[in-house]
């Protein structure tokens, strides 16, 4: 932070109370702008430059890391979310994706398999990383927590690719906007902030210090407890099953039987399709097509108490019920 002198107004008061990932250690924590920019740095302490992820990923991440030419390769994965027969070279790291953030053991049992691997907790950000030699765990913040940047890299030693530091407080208008107006109302300010992350940065100081200020516990009890009432809901319909009931989820898969996105979002339960481009017809039949079309990721995050979701549970049933 640049010299001030002396007077004139009062800035925010953001409590500093420490970030979810101090525990770990400075040596094993490498704080960036986004997950994208964590997955490079995995790659550079992996020693390598190709890398194997799941076709059922996010599309901006592929091109971006193409765009830093990085060799990438694609692999399958089954209505577990698993991958199927997944191979990797001693030359290439596998991004292996703890999906909605339920996955936790189960990635971390299949992570032993393998000698370089990301792990990308992206939908996971409460789940403890995994430390140990050939192995990156990659979070991003954005999912979790109300900022417009923040990602972190853990793992052993970390070598850390020297990158400018981000400077953010042009893409916060979506977030002071919205606590006077609502998230609604500042969306498309939000998406404008989204688009501007494309660079290869640290994290900002004005993320930083929100991230070192939120009430952690208390995000981790109300997503918890958003969860169990949903599962408990949604008890007969969910058709995936959910074996790690007391994860720290980014939202709820409801898997259905059919698409009811564009009912959902007529009633104003705004959920994306994860991924859209596997909607297409040459993925017709696949686990990955029907995971995308037929899951809805219902929102569980920290705004919410089991009163106002019980709202949006009966929105879901009426449409179903129809």
């Amino acid at each position: 932070m640049k010299d001030q002198g002396f007077g004139g107004y009062l800035p925010l008061e953001i409590p500093q109370t420490g970030s979810l990932f101090e525990q770990y250690g400075a040596e094993n924590v490498y704080e960036v702008n986004t997950g994208r920019t964590a997955i490079w740095c995995a790659l550079k302490n992996l020693g390598v430059n190709k890398t194997v992820i799941p076709f059922y990923y996010c599309p901006d991440i592929k091109e971006s890391l193409e765009k830093e030419g990085v060799e990438v390769r694609e692999y399958r994965i089954g209505m577990d979310m698993m991958p199927i027969n997944l191979t990797a070279g001693e030359d290439e790291a596998v991004i292996l994706v703890n999906y909605y953030g339920i996955l936790t053991e189960k990635i971390r049992k299949l992570a032993e398999q393998y000698p370089k691997v990301i792990i990308d907790q992206a939908h996971g950000y409460y789940s403890e990383p995994f430390l140990r030699e050939g192995v990156m765990n990659v979070y991003s913040c954005r999912k979790f927590l109300g900022v417009s940047d923040g990602g972190y890299l853990i793992g052993k030693n970390l070598i850390k690719p020297e990158l400018e530091k981000d400077v953010s407080w042009q893409r916060t208008v979506h977030l002071v906007r919205s606590v006077e107006e609502g998230t609604e109302a500042a969306y498309a300010e939000s998406k404008v902030s989204e688009s501007e992350l494309d660079s290869l940065r640290t994290m900002s100081e004005f993320t930083r210090r929100i991230l070192a200020g939120a009430d952690y516990p208390e995000i981790k009890k109300r997503r918890q407890e958003n969860f169990r009432f949903l599962e408990e809901e949604f008890r007969g319909i969910q058709q995936f099953h959910i074996v790690e009931p007391e994860s720290v989820p980014y939202m709820y898969p409801l898997l259905l039987g059919r698409d009811i996105h564009r009912e959902l979002v007529k009633e104003k339960v705004y959920v994306p399709y994860l991924w859209a481009p596997l909607l297409t017809k040459e993925w017709e039949g696949s686990a990955e097509q029907i995971l995308s079309k037929n899951i809805v990721p219902l929102p569980l995050d920290q705004r919410y108490n089991t009163v106002v979701l019980h709202r949006m549970v009966q929105t879901v049933k009426g449409i179903l019920n129809r």
